[in-house]
């Protein structure tokens, strides 16, 4: 059988994650993550405002969990499992 392995570098996987929550683009995402308010100006948002920043928190406060992203307080992936996304 013929088989492909497709790598991503690392820092480029984890910003994609962040930018997924930050850009809110997915129907499916904005429809789940605002039935929480956990989108951009509604009353549960909290995701950082920089990818910078949101990497600084996890450094410094890792949430780690068997739960799916919008049950994090900022509706995103945590970035230490990048199996999740």
């Amino acid at each position: 059988k013929d088989r492909v392995t497709m790598v991503r570098r690392p820092r480029d996987h984890v910003f994609s994650m962040y930018e997924f929550c930050d850009q809110a683009t997915d129907p499916l995402y904005r429809m789940i993550a605002g039935s929480e308010q956990k989108l951009e100006g509604q009353a549960n948002y909290k995701l950082p405002d920089t990818f910078g920043k949101w990497i600084d928190e996890w450094h410094k406060t890792p949430r780690f969990g068997d739960y799916d992203i919008y049950e994090d307080d900022e509706a995103c992936y945590c970035p230490y499992n990048m199996q999740a996304a």
